[in-house]
């Protein structure tokens, strides 16, 4: 997490929750949210 660059990194249980879900759930609470490009493990 970086509060100077306003970013975070979630580690998170792909059985539990999908990205589509937890970027909603971030949007909804006020703050944006989105895939990065070249991030481990998204395509």
């Amino acid at each position: 997490m970086s509060y100077k660059e306003k970013t975070a990194t979630v580690q998170y249980n792909k059985d539990k929750v999908t990205v589509a879900q937890m970027i909603k759930a971030i949007k909804n609470s006020g703050y944006g949210a989105e895939v990065l490009p070249g991030i481990k493990g998204i395509k």
